[in-house]
């Protein structure tokens, strides 16, 4: 990824405005140093209604376009930046579908509970890469997981209800998303 991956989540209330505001945001981030990538996921089954993820140089040029970038009135995002821990697979690839899963335990075994559940993981169809990640500044879970599936459906496949086995590592709510942009 890089050296810093951004997670803005947006809530309830700057949902509708978020699409209609994208292109704007995304072109202030893209003249922004340290810019990498930055992507817009809306949600198909998720407490947020989209996040954006955005992989710059270093935290600190993270921190200082996200300060910098004018974000409309009341879509305005919750944002956490995070360094990568441990991964699984190519998680650059972009895939057609994102699950993220924030873990509010900040307990020291997190690594070691990614490596189990990500040996499940690889050997399912479609799996593409997951990445274990740990909050350095900003608001959000402690670690989040966000992994990567070639499609809706082979991730439906795995697991028609959702539970996948990350939640055993203590694991919060999962968000299923969507490129948007």
């Amino acid at each position: 990824l890089g050296a810093t991956l951004t997670i803005a989540r947006f809530d309830e209330g700057a949902s509708r405005s978020v699409p209609e505001h994208w292109a704007g945001v995304h072109a202030e981030f893209r003249s922004q140093p340290g810019f990498q990538r930055h992507t817009l996921y809306a949600a198909t089954n998720a407490q947020y209604p989209y996040v954006s993820l955005g992989v710059w140089d270093s935290p600190r040029e993270a921190e200082a376009a996200h300060a910098g970038v004018a974000v409309p009135d009341g879509a305005a995002p919750t944002v956490g930046h995070y360094a990568t821990v441990e991964h699984r697979g190519d998680v650059r690839e972009a895939g057609s579908c994102l699950t993220v899963i924030p873990l509010d335990d900040d307990g020291e075994d997190q690594a070691e509970r990614f490596r189990t559940a990500s040996e499940w993981f690889a050997q399912q169809p479609g799996f593409v890469g997951s990445v274990l990640l740990r909050r350095t500044s900003g608001a959000g879970a402690a670690f989040t997981i966000i992994s990567r599936w070639s499609s809706q459906q082979t991730l439906q496949q795995v697991s028609a209800d959702g539970d996948l086995p990350l939640h055993i590592s203590g694991g919060g709510r999962l968000g299923v998303y969507l490129p948007a942009s």
